[in-house]
């Protein structure tokens, strides 16, 4: 039951029943990745979907010169590769470990697509928990692309507090110019950016270690707030975990 509930918060798998999800945990692997491991290449074969259960992966593409792009950093909870492994193509990025180990679970795309071919059904329920999860997407990114530097660091810092339980002692959990990179940000641009929140709300950086000393002062800078059409269940919590919520799925592209 417990991978069931994880696989209904992931977008690709969203629609379906416990019946159907069933199948697909049940064809579950798990498998552990040493620090710097590289899971994947660009440019393989998309045969396995990931599922984080423990530690960071970073997704990234190199460019002809050498010079890298992260894509993404990934986390507990997170998954990529649905759609490459949905559609049979090749991976769109490369994968890594970072900041230590990691665990993953393990799904492989031939089982996707044998139980889609079997179950059409199924496949129209997976395209469709796409297209909601990129139409949301779009509408995360315009409310991004409007923040400041400072703002887009501090949604960062929201996001590894509301990971960690809402703590405000928190270390970075990889270097700072992966952070920067995955931030759309220069390292010179980041490093302004902390100048900037210290200034303005005395977070206090030493290194990898992080102090914040006001996070509803933090979480009103950054002008994070819940504007749901709907009164928020979660209004009293410190930072919104409700995974249909527009200011959840903020934090976690941070």
């Amino acid at each position: 039951m417990k991978h069931i509930n994880l696989l209904k918060t992931i977008p690709f798998f969203a629609e379906l029943s416990n019946d159907e999800l069933e199948y697909f945990v049940s064809k579950l692997q798990q498998k552990e990745y040493k620090k710097n491991r590289q899971m994947f290449q660009y440019g393989e074969p998309a045969d396995k979907f990931f599922i984080i259960l423990e530690g960071w992966v970073k997704l990234y593409r190199v460019n002809k010169d050498g010079e890298e792009t992260v894509i993404s950093l990934v986390t507990i909870g997170d998954a990529f590769s649905e759609v490459a492994t949905f559609e049979g193509s090749d991976y769109p990025y490369s994968a890594q470990v970072v900041g230590g180990g990691a665990k993953a679970l393990i799904l492989e795309a031939y089982t996707i697509r044998e139980e889609v071919r079997k179950n059409p059904n199924i496949a129209l329920k997976m395209l469709a928990s796409i297209s909601h999860h990129n139409n949301q997407l779009s509408l995360t990114y315009e409310h991004i692309s409007k923040l400041t530097t400072s703002q887009r660091v501090g949604c960062f810092l929201l996001k590894l507090s509301m990971d960690r339980g809402y703590k405000t002692s928190l270390q970075l959990p990889y270097n700072k110019y992966l952070v920067a990179s995955r931030l759309g940000m220069k390292p010179e641009t980041f490093s302004r950016a902390m100048k900037r929140l210290k200034q303005d709300l005395n977070i206090n950086f030493q290194g990898r270690e992080i102090t914040i000393p006001d996070i509803d002062l933090l979480q009103e800078y950054c002008e994070v707030e819940c504007f749901n059409e709907e009164q928020c269940s979660l209004e009293k919590r410190l930072l919104c975990t409700n995974k249909q919520c527009d200011i959840y799925r903020i934090l976690k592209l941070m």
